[in-house]
């Protein structure tokens, strides 16, 4: 579920904000997670890198069918991104 990938990654002290989410299926049994987060500010690169590689890790152990991981980091929050119709 959406719900349990931005549970996971709302959980990170080194995530401030998820500001977009999406789950891709690519086949029966396959997904790929996709997020834009927005880290903390209080966090360096180093710690930011290992959070992420962390992240991947949980976001795939969480279900057998998440192929792949994309994390968009920015530095921009909701209010920020532009909504197209």
């Amino acid at each position: 579920r959406l719900e349990d990938r931005r549970a996971i990654l709302q959980a990170s002290p080194a995530i401030a904000e998820v500001v977009t989410l999406q789950a891709v299926y690519t086949g029966p049994e396959e997904v790929i997670v996709a997020a834009k987060v927005r880290p903390s500010p209080s966090v360096s690169a180093d710690e930011l890198t290992n959070a992420i590689d962390d992240l991947d890790r949980q976001l795939r152990e969480a279900s057998e069918f998440v192929a792949d991981v994309y994390l968009d980091v920015t530095k921009h929050g909701r209010a920020d991104v532009v909504q197209s119709s």
